[in-house]
């Protein structure tokens, strides 16, 4: 049985940072991916085996993120995934990130299967899934919430197109790239004077080359909801974001 922990080193690299030379949440999130990516490659049943072997695939379908600190450039991070939760048809790996021994940030990635020819659902059994050890959820990572899916009370706050370089493996718009787009709703002024203490993110639908994307945005006490709409009215993503 595999200990359902996965473990490794890293040195910050310059693209990893935010505007002001330290990673915060988006490189924090792009870690919590790798782990989680890399946990399930070590396992044999990582994104890069599954589609010839049995026609599925994973997706990220939510993630979770509580920041304690940001993380300085060029020290070196010790990243732990642990699997906390596996059923039918979803896994739930809690990521922490630790610099000097000190935790700068914790948080949660959800993978769900689907069937790459039909983007139907598929059962966590269908891979033969090895067996591994759970783990004890963190309870500094709440549970996941319940987010509104009306938008029509949200500002508009910028559009763009789906392009060759937002794309990933299973032709559609990387996971990652739904984050960038929501943080695109503020700038550079706005992050300086309001560090994000935490952030949740809800997949909803897949986005496609071409597709016009629109992003909202609504305040909310301490922090705002974030949406991504494409332009036939169907709800892609949101996400709730928290500053200090």
């Amino acid at each position: 049985m595999h200990s359902g922990i996965y473990q490794f080193n890293y040195r910050p690299q310059l693209r990893d940072t935010d505007t002001d030379y330290r990673i915060g949440m988006r490189g924090f999130l792009e870690y919590i991916c790798e782990a989680g990516t890399s946990f399930l490659h070590e396992l044999g049943r990582g994104m890069d085996v599954l589609p010839d072997l049995y026609g599925i695939n994973w997706m990220i379908t939510k993630y979770s993120l509580r920041i304690n600190r940001k993380a300085e450039l060029f020290a070196p991070i010790t990243i732990t995934a642990r699997v906390t939760k596996l059923d039918r048809v979803r896994l739930w790996e809690d990521v922490e990130i630790r610099q000097n021994s000190v935790c700068c940030a914790i948080g949660r990635v959800e993978f769900c299967l689907f069937h790459i020819g039909t983007s139907k659902v598929a059962r966590i059994r269908e891979i033969r899934f090895p067996e591994l050890a759970l783990h004890a959820p963190s309870e500094k990572i709440p549970d996941f919430q319940r987010l509104p899916k009306e938008t029509e009370a949200m500002t508009d706050c910028h559009t763009q197109t789906v392009r060759y370089c937002n794309l990933d493996v299973s032709h559609h718009m990387n996971n990652l790239q739904h984050i960038y787009l929501l943080m695109d709703a503020f700038g550079p002024d706005f992050y300086e004077t309001h560090p994000i203490t935490s952030f949740e993110m809800h997949y909803l639908s897949q986005a496609y080359y071409g597709d016009s994307i629109q992003v909202k945005k609504q305040d909310t006490e301490g922090g705002c909801l974030l949406a991504a709409v494409r332009s036939d009215g169907t709800l892609l993503d949101q996400a709730v974001m928290t500053f200090d």
